[in-house]
């Protein structure tokens, strides 16, 4: 069970996939490298460039994704303590933030605005996730 508590951490750094430091004090790459499953970069990439090529749309998505990454990373921080205690009993804890952020991904993926959907296309992929 350690090992894929750990492996579930490592790939959801936001840079790489990296181990935090709680885990793993050696540091190698000495980033900063929260473990928001890269929703962090998605979200601060729509706000940056959401007036230069998008639409209003994507700061929607942008708070969409952010707001996943937090799910994430409070799913990593709680398999952290997990092997840091040495017990495993209560990891369907995490099963609702996984569902709860899976289901606002989605929401993110398909609030941005794609030229090939139209809008009532794009609401129904939205309400059936």
């Amino acid at each position: 069970m350690d090992e894929i508590c750990r492996f579930l951490i490592m790939f959801t750094g936001s840079v790489l996939p990296d181990l935090p430091k709680e885990l793993d004090e050696s540091d190698l790459s000495g980033l900063d490298n929260c473990h928001r499953g890269t929703r962090d970069r998605f979200a601060e990439a729509l706000m940056n460039y959401r007036r230069e090529f998008g639409s209003e749309g994507w700061t929607a998505a942008a708070e969409y994704f952010a707001e996943s990454g937090e799910l994430i990373e409070k799913i990593a921080e709680w398999f952290t303590r997990m092997i840091l205690n040495r017990t495993y009993s209560d990891a369907a804890y995490c099963i609702p933030l996984f569902e709860r952020a899976a289901g606002i991904g989605n929401k993110g993926v398909f609030t941005v605005p794609h030229p090939s959907l139209d809008v009532e296309s794009r609401a129904e992929l939205v309400t059936s996730f």
